[in-house]
């Protein structure tokens, strides 16, 4: 996963238009894809002879399959599109997002995550899709809308990773909201919940400089100068599903 104190739009505005999935994201639908294709082949010798409704069912998970394994967007694309009862399908649909935030297209990836969230609403990666789609929010300046998507899935107090996420990414927003206090209790939050947890080093480094915008803050308004505009804090990259035991 990518640093989350990187900033998306810096990374989105330097790099070049990605051609093909990123690195993680590549090992997560092979990953996912070798399983699904296995499933479809002792499926094809458990009910040979069976109904024709149930072949084609078969066939249909055996191309997704195959076409997720690839990691070619083009072939995600066919793949949702095509194929979307199958259970490759979901994992395409997040990939695709995962590609859109990458190269910079915020509101390409978050529609991509509500996609997702509103046609698999009990899939294990749902929470997953939420943060991610709370964070494209976030990238797109929608900030008090952000703080209320992150909300959603800190209320769950599901105690997963993503949940932890969620944290960083409301303490964030509340950060740049100019709510300083709120932010810091947010983030002290993390740092006394798992002191070594992947979202710590994020945390420490948002409480050193809390102090700083404060102070620019009070001594902008001391000379009778308007307050500046918090700084925009920076959005995590997407978080990428656990990988299938």
């Amino acid at each position: 996963m990518a640093d989350p104190v990187t900033d998306p739009k810096n990374d989105a505005a330097e790099a070049p238009a990605a051609e093909t999935l990123p690195a993680d994201w590549q090992d997560l639908v092979r990953t996912y894809a070798r399983p699904l294709l296995l499933g479809a082949a002792v499926a094809a010798v458990i009910v040979a002879g069976s109904s024709y409704f149930r072949g084609q069912k078969r066939q249909a998970d055996e191309d997704a399959g195959r076409m997720l394994g690839s990691g070619r967007p083009e072939q995600l694309e066919a793949l949702v599109a095509q194929h979307a009862k199958t259970p490759s399908a979901p994992v395409a649909l997040l990939a695709l997002a995962r590609l859109d935030f990458h190269n910079g297209k915020y509101d390409a990836a978050e529609k991509r995550y509500a996609d997702f969230v509103a046609k698999h609403p009990e899939h294990a990666f749902r929470e997953a899709a939420e943060i991610n789609r709370a964070q494209c929010i976030e990238a797109l300046g929608r900030v008090e809308d952000a703080l209320k998507a992150y909300d959603a899935v800190v209320a769950r107090k599901s105690g997963t990773l993503v949940d932890s996420g969620a944290r960083l990414g409301r303490a964030r927003c509340l950060e740049q909201l100019g709510k300083y206090e709120d932010a810091r209790a947010a983030y002290e939050e993390i740092l006394a919940a798992d002191p070594e947890g992947p979202w710590s080093g994020a945390a420490e480094a948002a409480l050193k400089t809390i102090d700083q915008k404060k102070r620019a803050a009070k001594v902008a308004v001391n000379v009778g100068l308007p307050a500046p505009p918090p700084a925009p804090a920076p959005a995590a990259a997407p978080v990428a599903p656990a990988k299938a035991p």
